[in-house]
């Protein structure tokens, strides 16, 4: 899905500029992996997960919902959400509704943030490609 996409991508991007790294839990884990002697490729791979799981925990608890808008959800979405739960299964099938409504509110607001954070990375501009672009036609 587009969000998954945008997890592997912009997550680990937007985390290293928001400083989830000042946190010691996350310089103890990480210090802990680079003692397993861990080539490049997994190291860098352990470190997008893990500036994603920090920054994710933040984001979470700049989210927070209440319960008049888990209510208000119910409210606008009640018959769509009986629905869906009859072709839910395992784990989500027996969480109880309001558990499940926090957590799609919740994570449309990180959507948000996340969105509002992504507007704000400045775009690498190729030098060398943009040198090489025939300007000369363009009036």
């Amino acid at each position: 899905s587009d969000l998954n996409l945008i997890r592997q991508k912009t997550l680990p991007q937007l985390a290293r500029q928001s400083g989830v790294d000042q946190n010691p839990k996350f310089r103890e884990q990480l210090e802990n992996f680079k003692k397993t002697g861990p080539s490049p490729d997994t190291l860098k791979a352990f470190g997008d997960g893990l500036y994603s799981r920090f920054y994710s925990e933040r984001l979470r608890t700049q989210a927070p919902v209440s319960d008049r808008e888990i209510q208000e959800y119910d409210k606008k979405h009640h018959q769509e959400l009986l629905t869906q739960r009859a072709h839910m299964k395992g784990q989500a099938a027996t969480m109880p509704l309001h558990q499940v409504i926090k957590m799609r509110v919740q994570s449309q607001k990180i959507y948000a943030l996340i969105s509002q954070a992504q507007s704000k990375i400045p775009i690498k501009i190729d030098d060398a490609k943009l040198k090489s672009l025939d300007l000369t036609n363009i009036h």
